[in-house]
């Protein structure tokens, strides 16, 4: 088991080691509230007329796999016809669009458990991941640190410094939120290890956890019966629980099977992960040399490293984890394999102050498909320092 310290930071253990801005940030809470966290997927124009119905999405205070799993089982439609273009936060108000296969216009509706479903139009092809233009939000912070004209005056320094430009780090959000684990379990897979990974997410603890769940989790790692942690294991944490219910189907002599318990989409999340951990570990060591936005790589099987200080960065970073860009092809587990992608090193929102009231300033802004408000509020907040 690993310890941790109670001032264990998940920003830094996730890569987010700099900032971008240099003025003094408001501090605060971010999502007090899901109301205080409200985001709007901006969607792709898709052709209209087909056999799928194209339907908004509202959802507050569940993960994105939550709601589709619920829209599967409310509305009878296989999980695999249910097409989206990205995830949205958990603990907010998110708006997003979904496509449904197989349902008729007046049967795709629901309204249940912070979770509701109207149809827009019938379009042509299902949404897949990245089909979007960006997403909006409008972000409240509670409880910041000083009075109200000061935190004015600030949240104008900060606008200004933030068009300028600040890190598009991957948000913690990537990496699993209060339980950062999922980058962990893909350098595992990376390495081979499927027990591992298997292990890692069943017993790894994190101070920013449920107690609940560390205490669960403890009590496995020292005793390593799984079928008994079927009595104590909360219900709540589905992955687990189902992990502990194929291994104890048939003793794992192939823990590769045990790891497929997992959604494909999770099980590609972890590579990714992992990619985008390293991605912010080489930006926080870059980001003080940087005078122009310019794509670095996240690494991938199709990665190819030049002599450049980024690259040098990263490959520094990669043989320190003992990983190696071929590492990224998984041959008996294809869905797992990453070929690598560039990202800007920067991002530069449209940043605007909506309202500063003694009960809470709100920020409001626009941003691209795979950028982070997480980030960008943490240059507000600077709640790290």
């Amino acid at each position: 088991m690993i310890c941790m310290s109670e001032n264990f930071s998940p920003e830094m253990f996730c890569g987010l080691e700099k900032y971008g801005t240099s003025s003094p940030g408001i501090r605060g809470d971010l999502k007090k509230e899901p109301e205080d966290f409200v985001v709007e997927e901006i969607p792709i124009d898709i052709e209209e007329g087909g056999e799928l119905v194209l339907c908004r999405l509202w959802k507050r205070n569940i993960t994105t796999f939550r709601a589709l799993d619920m829209v599967s089982t409310s509305l009878g439609v296989p999980r695999r016809d249910i097409g989206y273009a990205g995830l949205k936060d958990k603990r907010a108000c998110a708006t997003q669009f979904v496509t449904l296969k197989g349902i008729k216009d007046e049967e795709a509706r629901m309204n249940i458990n912070g979770l509701q479903v109207e149809p827009v139009k019938r379009v042509s092809r299902p949404l897949r991941a990245g089909d979007l233009k960006g997403n909006r939000f409008s972000i409240t912070v509670r409880n910041f640190d000083p009075g109200v004209e000061e935190c004015r005056k600030r949240l104008n320094r900060l606008t200004e410094e933030v068009k300028e430009g600040v890190p598009n780090y991957y948000g913690i959000q990537r990496f699993g939120g209060s339980r950062p684990v999922t980058h962990i379990v893909g350098k595992k897979l990376l390495l081979g290890d499927f027990r591992g990974a298997v292990e890692t997410y069943l017993f790894r603890t994190f101070p920013t956890e449920r107690e609940e769940f560390r205490r669960a989790r403890r009590r496995l790692d020292d005793e390593r019966d799984y079928s008994d942690a079927l009595d104590y294991f909360p219900g709540s944490l589905r992955y687990e629980r189902e992990l502990l219910e194929r291994i104890t189907e048939k003793p794992p002599g192939d823990w590769s099977r045990v790891f497929k318990t997992f959604p494909v989409n999770l099980r590609r999340l972890f590579v990714h992960a992992y990619q985008s951990h390293v991605f912010n570990r080489v930006l926080s060591r870059y980001i003080e040399n940087i005078d122009r936005n310019f794509p670095g790589k996240v690494p991938g099987y199709g990665t190819r490293l030049s002599s450049s200080e980024f690259d040098s960065l990263l490959r520094e970073e990669m043989e320190r984890d003992g990983v190696e860009l071929q590492d990224f092809r998984f041959g008996g587990m294809g869905e797992l394999s990453s070929k690598g992608t560039l990202r800007p090193v920067l991002m530069k929102p449209d940043l605007a102050v909506e309202k500063v009231e003694d009960n809470g300033a709100t920020v409001s802004f626009s941003l691209k498909p795979g950028r982070y408000a997480t980030v960008v509020m943490r240059e507000i907040t600077k709640n790290s320092i």
